[in-house]
């Protein structure tokens, strides 16, 4: 049997799943359009993101091949919403406008996450489904996504230290306890009740804050542990609609399933009914 090539499946993919095609195409338009649109208003940073999402339709359809999984449209929808979401955050200032848009998006990517987390498992293990194979997946899930939270807030602070960017949200607190300025590691020293801090800048000017400035501390690990609380939604979610329909679940979690093997053959067919035609002419 011949191998499917790349552009073969996507055709196939494309004519089995009109609502993907759909799909697909709309988020290539609103990364288009906000590609172009960035570049106008002068934020180059995020419209050269916007530039590189449009290698993510692909991207998916590149793994789905490769790892021989089907992606149908639920989930293909919750990936969507959340990588659109990041950019409506950052690119569109959703994120200073809305600030809990930040936090329901870490606790989205939880679940997400923590679904690819299990295709992966599955994929890779390769063996008949069973209940110790669906823990073991399952678990992989959860790992997964801890591990993407973690190097996403490595990324921040690399961006942070190294082209100056300001991904780690700053916060405002008015207290805070420090074994620095108590000297010694026994007992920390309270600092409570700030209520003004005044910074004093080298060409003379003042910036004054109503509290204490965090520089990202709070928001790292509040990322972090928000995106723990979406995992855990994962851990009861999934094995739920696994047991009340496996079909439901495989409209949320990426299968390995037969769909790639009937695109298979069905490229064989086609294949086979050229070369009739090609002889019979």
């Amino acid at each position: 049997m011949e191998k499917i090539r790349y552009i073969k499946f996507v055709r196939l993919k494309f004519k089995n799943n009109r609502a993907y095609l759909a799909l697909m195409s709309l988020f290539e338009a609103f990364y288009f359009a906000s590609m172009v649109y960035f570049a106008v208003i002068g934020q180059p940073r995020d419209a050269i993101l916007a530039a590189a999402f449009l290698l993510i339709p692909p991207a998916m359809l590149a793994l789905e091949k490769s790892l021989r999984l089907e992606i149908k449209v639920p989930f293909a929808i919750g990936a969507v919403i959340l990588i659109v979401g990041t950019t409506i955050g950052s690119g569109y200032n959703v994120y200073t406008t809305f600030p809990l848009w930040d936090d329901i998006l870490h606790l989205y990517s939880g679940f997400v996450f923590g679904c690819i987390g299990f295709a992966l498992c599955e994929a890779f293990m390769g063996e008949p489904k069973n209940k110790r194979s669906f823990a073991m997946a399952l678990f992989f899930g959860f790992c997964f996504c801890l591990m993407v939270a973690l190097v996403w807030e490595l990324f921040e602070y690399l961006a942070t230290e190294l082209v100056g960017a300001d991904m780690q949200e700053d916060k405002l607190i008015n207290g805070f306890n420090s074994y620095f300025l108590s000297g010694t590691h026994v007992q920390a020293q309270e600092v409570d009740g700030i209520v003004k801090t005044v910074i004093y800048l080298e060409n003379g000017q003042t910036i004054t804050l109503n509290g204490y400035l965090d520089i990202g501390l709070y928001d790292t690990l509040n990322d972090m542990l928000i995106c723990l609380t979406g995992a855990v939604s994962y851990l009861i979610i999934a094995p739920v609609m696994y047991l009340k329909s496996k079909r439901v679940f495989a409209e949320f979690v990426p299968q390995p399933v037969a769909f790639l093997g009937n695109m298979q053959d069905e490229y064989t067919r086609d294949t086979a009914d050229d070369g009739i035609e090609r002889n019979a002419a």
